[in-house]
């Protein structure tokens, strides 16, 4: 288990760098055209989307495995060990029902997509090969935090 939620953080690490990166540059290229060559670009914006879905997808898996979405620091201070791993178990298995729900319904949504075969408006690809990117990333969540929750079982064991 330690293994598989390794390489989800890795691979969710790593693509949302490489989407990132990608999305600054894509939107670089399409300032850079439209205000110095005055000649702007028909698909940077819809790539420009695209990437920035990616992003933010990878981007909610990788914040799961650093445990660093937004939460109320100042109740920990005031809560027992014991206390605080309890919630944030409770935490972590409301978070797998709701990614677990996601994926679901966005699969369902994916599939409808491929079914039509509808593409992108600026280029030629399909547009379920970018959705897929929703319900992938809420199982690789799922995956972070089911090894959150083992470590966390570890620790209310000790």
């Amino acid at each position: 288990m330690k293994t598989l939620c390794s390489a989800a953080e890795l691979f969710s690490k790593a693509v949302g760098f490489i989407s990132l990166i990608l999305l600054v540059l894509v939107i670089f290229i399409q300032v850079f055209c439209r205000y110095v060559l005055n000649s702007p670009l028909i698909w940077p914006e819809e790539a420009g989307r695209f990437l920035f879905l990616f992003t933010c997808y990878a981007g909610i898996a990788f914040t799961c495995s650093k445990d660093a979405h937004i939460k109320i620091e100042f109740i920990n201070t005031l809560l027992n060990k014991n206390i605080l791993n309890i919630i944030k178990l409770i935490n972590n298995f409301i978070m797998i029902l709701f990614f677990i729900y996601a994926a679901y319904i966005t699969s369902i949504m994916t599939t409808r997509v491929y079914e039509t075969h509808l593409e992108a408006a600026s280029f030629q690809l399909e547009i379920w090969k970018i959705w897929i990117a929703i319900p992938v990333f809420s199982i690789i969540s799922c995956i972070i935090i089911l090894g959150k929750i083992k470590n966390n079982h570890k620790n209310i064991s000790e």
